[in-house]
């Protein structure tokens, strides 16, 4: 007896306008009134909710008048792959095309508030650079409390690797205080990331990046980790990490009134081990930074550093931070603008940026201006005209020229 066996193909599809089926995902819901948690089909434009059967039988016995139910999720904006997703506390993050980072939030929405839109404004100097042909590639994971994005995609040989990461860090929400949103914290650099994931070793989570070595392009692993004071390339165990800040540009309130820099404050403490510190700064709106003072100052990491305190046996190894209250600054070095006729130290704002190189944590920071006084027509002459137009290809008769 020869018994046949036919098998049923069920295909689910989207509308053509989105785009490929970029990437499956689920989430936890715990809202009774969105019923059980969906399967979420991410494409290039849009993203769908797929209520999918529980039983393999309820797959089988699906047909056009039971088909499972498929809605749209999100109408504005997909993924750009599977590998950036991260799920976040019930919400799935994920890039865009535009480019962007954006957050799928799984909750009842009310229509008269504002939909699900790009969360990622504060990081753009990054993502507006990305190469949108490999950005599917870009990979993503969440780790101690922080989600790291991928930025920066390029090919290589060994594959897509991303040389940055955009951490997102969610310690402002994790708090029975009156909560902050998340803080975008600019962007990681050194290492070209071919994938980042984690593991549970022992109940511990651990997380990794698998590279690839700029030096001789071989692959390496490497840990990510907040118990490192610095970093560890296999051969070099004690590299001190580069690192800068830049802080909001400062008016005192006083938008429209001149204002000479004249000092600045720099508040830290858990300095281990020797640290250097640039600082820099700009006015108004120029794009270039100019130089300002550096210092370097340290802290005995262990005991045989201290030649205060003697060492037992067997050794003591118990880190010595220490802080500086206050690191002070004088009065910057006068400069010519590059964008105008005034010294760079005289302007409406100031905006600062320190170069770090070691481990250390910024406290506080004040920054220290004097009114300058101004007539009111000062410096307020006009402009040289030009001669002449330059040629763009049109009839001189057309363009004529310029007053002298």
């Amino acid at each position: 007896m020869t018994r046949s066996l036919k098998l049923q193909k069920i295909r689910f599809i989207v509308p053509s306008h989105a785009g490929l089926i970029r990437a499956l995902a689920y989430t936890a819901n715990l809202d009774t009134t969105l019923g059980q948690g969906p399967l979420y089909i991410f494409t290039r434009k849009q993203v769908y909710s797929l209520q999918v059967p529980v039983t393999r039988t309820d797959w089988i016995a699906a047909n056009s008048n039971n088909q499972p139910v498929q809605t749209v999720a999100q109408i504005n904006s997909g993924a750009v792959g599977e590998d950036g997703i991260v799920h976040v506390n019930g919400d799935l993050f994920y890039q865009g095309i535009e480019p962007s980072i954006r957050s799928l939030t799984v909750a009842t929405r009310w229509y008269g508030q504002w939909g699900n839109v790009p969360i990622s404004n504060n990081v753009n100097r990054a993502l507006q650079f990305n190469d949108r042909s490999v950005l599917r590639r870009a990979p993503g994971v969440y780790f101690e409390n922080r989600m790291l994005e991928g930025v920066l995609p390029k090919q290589t040989p060994q594959g897509v690797v991303c040389p940055g990461l955009l951490p997102l860090d969610f310690d402002l929400i994790s708090t029975l205080d009156e909560r902050q949103p998340p803080a975008w914290e600019g962007m990681w650099t050194g290492l070209d990331i071919l994938k980042t994931f984690t593991g549970d070793f022992g109940g511990r989570d651990r997380c990794f990046a698998v590279t690839v070595s700029r030096l001789d392009q071989s692959l390496d692993v490497y840990e990510i980790t907040q118990l490192a004071k610095n970093d560890d390339n296999g051969t070099d165990h004690d590299i001190r990490i580069d690192w800068y800040a830049e802080f909001p540009a400062l008016t005192w309130g006083k938008e429209f009134e001149l204002k000479k820099l004249h000092s600045a404050e720099i508040w830290i403490d858990r300095v281990f081990g020797t640290c250097e510190m640039a600082i820099d700064y700009r006015p108004d709106a120029q794009t270039c930074w100019t130089f300002w003072d550096k210092t370097e100052f340290c802290s005995a990491r262990n005991c045989e550093e201290n030649v205060d305190i003697p060492c037992g046996y067997p050794l003591s190894n118990v880190a010595g931070e220490c802080y500086e209250f206050p690191i002070v600054f004088g009065e910057p070095p006068l400069d010519k603008s590059t964008c105008n006729r005034r010294p760079t130290n005289v302007g409406y704002q100031f905006q600062i940026r320190l170069r770090l190189k070691g481990f250390l944590r910024i406290r506080g920071f004040i920054l220290y201006a004097e009114p300058r006084m101004r007539a009111v027509y000062e410096d307020l002459n006009m402009q040289q005209p030009c001669v002449s137009v330059p040629a763009l290809g049109f009839p001189a008769t057309s363009i004529g020229t310029l007053p002298t």
